[in-house]
């Protein structure tokens, strides 16, 4: 059972990365659509067919994981770019497009 939102923190070498990925993919191969805010782009490797490494795929031969159902493959990533400069979805708006209230006082109130 999952809530609608998770907040993943630690300190650096700790699972952070690996433990949001196997989130997003389970969740993924569930149907479940994710958003997950990744300044550094860790993440973007889901979209790729895992498997070259040499380490991993004899860990996975060692552990015979391949006759438990266990295969390689990306999952769907859909990019946002907050100033659409490269290549995804643009996801901020210019702020003339927000109008002069939003830079007021009285927005906040």
């Amino acid at each position: 059972m999952a809530n609608r939102h998770g907040l993943i923190t630690g300190a650096t070498g700790t699972g952070k990365t690996v433990t949001l990925q196997t989130l997003s993919e389970t969740f993924s191969e569930m149907g479940v659509p994710v958003f997950a805010a990744d300044m550094k782009g860790d993440l973007s490797g889901v979209a790729r067919t895992g498997g070259n490494k040499e380490s991993v795929a004899k860990r996975v031969d060692g552990y015979k994981l391949g006759e438990k159902g266990f295969e390689f493959k990306g999952f769907p990533v859909r990019f946002w770019d907050v100033f659409g400069e490269q290549g995804g979805i643009r996801c901020g708006q210019p702020l003339p497009k927000w109008g002069g209230r939003c830079c007021s006082n009285d927005c906040c109130n």
